[in-house]
């Protein structure tokens, strides 16, 4: 008899290192068309697995931040 092996479940979108565009696009509050927007124009970096694009979280941030010293008045 195999002895049981560990259930290995994906972790939630709040502590993934890496985020699909649905779920990038809601953590800095914009859609996904906007977000793929960015994407093209290399705005914001991807990583691509395959056909599928991911956002580093940490890259989200920094993009935020970058935006936001942008456009103060």
């Amino acid at each position: 008899m195999h002895p049981a092996s560990p259930v290995v479940t994906a972790a939630p979108a709040a502590q993934a290192l890496l985020l699909n565009l649905p779920e990038a696009s809601s953590v800095i509050g914009l859609t996904v068309w906007q977000l793929r927007g960015l994407v093209a124009s290399g705005e914001i970096p991807v990583v691509k697995v395959g056909r599928k694009l991911y956002v580093r979280r940490a890259t989200l941030v920094r993009w935020a931040e970058r935006a936001e010293g942008r456009h103060r008045t």
